[in-house]
Parts: structure tokens; sequence; C-alpha cells
């Protein structure tokens, strides 16, 4: 993980800020194929994924010329705090899909390769090694369909930028499921490797890692406090355990300056409506039309909203109705907040 520079600087930043984050909507909110694990852990159920997109009804007023329509979003709820401690600097956050309740959480650099599972009560649930995987600089957690039909896969990005490196991986691994009322589980799963360059060859910071619940495409989004943040492609059919890839770029995302710019985490809804990057700030979201790619939802404006202040927030996740949203920060113990689509 890069250290967060501080970039506001001046009151003229701060009103460029409030100027951009009119865009769209704006919000403030303040308040391989198998797994060996314990005796508390099954299989994993299939999982069915959706295989259309469909467009978002919503009571938003804020619609632009494409009939794209911005979310509500209610208060701040802070659910509990993560119990485990070994989560120390939670990094990233995604909902299962085959475990009802349950969440999967990784620490940023530092820590070994390995998940976490919690609910929004926020416990111990369990604790999983990715075998045959390096937790160099994991930087965030996806849940989408990959090569087996019906199965459920996590994703974890070991992108980020420490030491300046351009060798980048995503690992993949079939879902482990869990027995409903385990605690203290202890299991492995074994991943595949997927080593990804960007297409200059230069080696960018990225923080966020996203799934298309439609198209199994990889998704990454680079991170910058001053510039532009690019989105990446690795079509699925290019996500062949054990090669080396080059992504493509297909979106330039321009974002307020500073704290607001600098994109820490995202997801996807799991009916793919609805995009979502968070910053340490804010959290943007990009409708999604039905029959849109994720590259033509990027061309609209993002909706806007604020967040929670969290000390180092680069955790998110839609919740596991499609709709809600789930962030939490970095630090043990860290709160779990959560925010209700109206």
């Amino acid at each position: 993980m890069l250290p967060r520079v501080a970039i506001l600087k001046s009151a003229a930043a701060l009103g460029l800020l409030g100027l951009v984050a009119l865009v769209g909507c704006q919000q403030s909110n303040s308040g391989n194929t198998s797994n060996r694990a314990s005796a508390s852990t099954s299989t994993a159920p299939p999982t069915t994924w959706p295989t259309t997109a469909s467009s978002l009804t919503t009571t938003s007023t804020a619609v632009s010329a494409n009939l794209r329509t911005c979310p509500l979003f209610g208060a701040t709820v802070q659910t509990a705090t993560l119990q485990d401690p070994a989560i120390t600097e939670a990094s990233g956050i995604a909902a299962s899909r085959a475990n009802p309740g349950m969440y999967w959480v990784h620490n940023d650099s530092g820590d070994s390769a390995r998940v976490f599972a919690t609910d929004l009560s926020g416990a111990a649930t369990g604790r999983f090694t990715i075998d045959g995987a390096t937790a160099r600089d994991w930087e965030d957690i996806a849940v989408g369909p990959g090569p087996a039909e019906g199965s459920s896969y996590l994703y974890l990005g070991d992108i980020g930028g420490n030491k300046g490196r351009s060798n980048l991986s995503i690992y993949r691994a079939v879902e482990p499921g869990i027995l409903p009322g385990a605690s203290g589980v202890r299991g492995s799963v074994p991943a595949e490797r997927i080593d990804v360059l960007y297409p200059d060859g230069l080696a960018w910071n990225a923080e966020a890692l996203l799934v298309d619940p439609l198209t199994a495409d990889i998704y990454v989004v680079t991170k910058s406090g001053e510039a532009n943040s690019i989105v990446y492609q690795l079509a699925a059919a290019q996500a062949v355990s054990g090669s080396r890839q080059t992504l493509r770029q297909v979106a330039s995302l321009e974002l307020p300056l500073g704290f607001d710019r600098s994109v820490t985490g995202g997801d996807i809804s799991s009916d793919g409506s609805v995009i979502m990057l968070r910053t340490y700030n804010r959290v943007y979201l990009w409708p999604r039309l039905a029959g849109e790619s994720i590259s033509d939802a990027f061309t609209g404006p993002p909706c806007s909203v604020q967040i929670q202040p969290e000390s180092q927030g680069e955790a998110a996740a839609f919740q596991q109705n499609g709709r809600d949203l789930v962030l939490t920060t970095e630090g043990q113990f860290p709160a779990i907040n959560t925010y209700p689509r109206r």
C-alpha cells in the first residue's frame, strides 16, 4: 500500500471538491476447482449468476440524458467492529455468494496469503489460507463467476504499487463453504495465478479489483490523487491459470482532486447494474443500463455519496442484497459502516 499523500492544501482546493461533487447525484452521510478445510466447512453450493443486466429503479430525481438514475442512500449505520484480532489492515471486503450472511476480508501488505470470513456483526467466523498464492501487496478482493459454471470464485488482487513493481498477479480460488453457525473455522483453498502487465509496461499503483458478474471479465482501477484513474480490463477468456496477460485500457475516470480522487476499492453489484468505487472520502457509483458493458457505463457521470470519515478507508463492497453498501477501514477492530439504499 502506498502512503496517503496530503493533497488538499487550500480552501480553493476544497471549493473545487464541492463543485465537482455536484456531478451526478451527491449525498452526505455522517453519522483450482477444489478446496480443503476443517470439519466446520462444507463444499460451496452451486451459485446461479445473472445472465443479463437489469436497469436501475430508484426514487432519485437526478437523471442524466441517457436515463441513468442515481441511487440514494440513508445515513451511515455502524453495525459492529471486526472482531478477529488478526485483521489489522483491512484492505478489501466482498460479499460471499456461497455462504448466506458471510463476507470475505483480507489485510494489506505484510500479512500471509489468507482471507477472513465474517458477517455484519463482525464475528471471527474463520480464516482460510490461499494455497499457491503470495501476498506481496494485496489491495482488493472480489467475488464472481469463473471457469466452472455454477461455481463462485474469490479473486484477490496483488496489484499494489509497493516498491514500484510492475509484476502484478490476480489469484482465483473456488469460494469455500462454511456451515451455518460455525466459528473459529480454519481451512485452505488452492488458487490459480494469473500474472498481468499494464500495456505501457510501467508500474502503476492500483487498489480496486472488480469482476463483472455478467461476463466474468476482470477490471483493475489505478489510484492517483493527481491524475485520472485508469480502468483496465482482463477479458474472462484471457484469465487462464498460469498465464501472463497484458491488460487493456477501457476507461479514464476524471474525479475530483485529492482524497476524493484516490480510488482505494470497489465492487459491482451482484446483478451487474451498478459499479461502485470508493475513495478516502466518497463513494462513486455508475448505474449500468441493460445491455451495456462496464466501459460503456463508465462514460456517464458518476453519482457521489459522501461517507463517514475513516482513518484509512480502503475496503468497500455491495452487501449480499446487491443494494446496500458496506465499508471498513484499516486498524485493529475497525468499524463496519453500512449505507442502506433508500
